[in-house]
């Protein structure tokens, strides 16, 4: 994909997106274990609006599916990278790891190889190409006017919607994806706004929008989450494409 290159949405592509530490790229069907382990946090279910995954096979079919759309990355690392110890102690999945000396494993608990043990004898690692999160460009978007109505939305506007990895959080992971997905959005595609929402009380995700220029334009309240049967009072935040222009000089 080259500099002034323009895509529009009924061509479905989804590119490559390699930033300093990330490449965001199209799911495979071998991702399904990957995804597995970092979907089933119900951590981050409970922040998107969905339920985790139960199974590989649920996480594949998840892949055939939902992440087969158009314009839907995995968040993987471009190099593999150690995590600090106290990952271990922050994260539930690791628990059944305190007693096992000796081995370093991948972000999601799964033994790569015997090492030499380092500190309390664990060396947590995330492996390069292994999916930590999910972004994505959507056009069905859900949203109201300040009023309460539907926004009568065209293809110009797209959601901007992701997660990452619990244990990966705090580490800028979704800043850095968001950004990169905001520069092809305003400079490879005909998109004029870019639109995000997240739950009362997601500090997290209000963070990233704030970080990447985003600015707060209203509230849904009672908003249905069909995955989950419950209704939740969000925030909804945006940026034009004139905005981000303006960012960037």
């Amino acid at each position: 994909m080259s500099d002034g290159e323009s895509i529009s949405m009924p061509t479905m592509l989804t590119p490559d997106i390699t930033t300093e530490r990330l490449l965001l790229r199209p799911f495979r069907e071998t991702d399904a274990p990957a995804e597995f382990r970092a979907a089933q946090d119900p951590r981050i279910g409970a922040l998107c609006g969905w339920r985790p995954p139960e199974s590989v096979e649920e996480s594949l079919e998840t892949i055939r599916t939902v992440f087969a759309q158009p314009w839907t990355w995995a968040i993987t690392l471009r190099q593999a990278v150690k995590l600090p110890d106290s990952i271990l102690a922050d994260n539930p999945q690791f628990a059944q790891l305190r007693d096992v000396p000796r081995q370093r494993f991948s972000v999601f608990g799964e033994p790569v190889e015997t090492v030499e043990p380092e500190g309390d004898g664990h060396t947590v690692i995330i492996p390069a190409d292994e999916p930590i999160g999910a972004i994505s460009l959507q056009s069905s978007i859900g949203l109201t006017d300040k009023d309460g109505k539907p926004l009568d939305l065209s293809t110009h506007d797209q959601a901007l919607g992701y997660w990452v990895a619990a244990p990966l959080w705090g580490n800028g992971i979704a800043t850095e994806a968001a950004n990169a997905l905001l520069k092809f959005a305003f400079t490879h595609t005909e998109i004029e706004t870019v639109w995000g929402r997240f739950k009362f009380g997601n500090a997290g995700s209000q963070a990233v929008m704030r970080k990447i220029g985003m600015s707060e334009y209203g509230e849904d309240h009672h908003h249905w989450m069909p995955l989950i049967d419950e209704y939740w009072d969000e925030k909804i935040y945006s940026i034009t494409r004139e905005e981000w222009e303006a960012q960037e000089k």
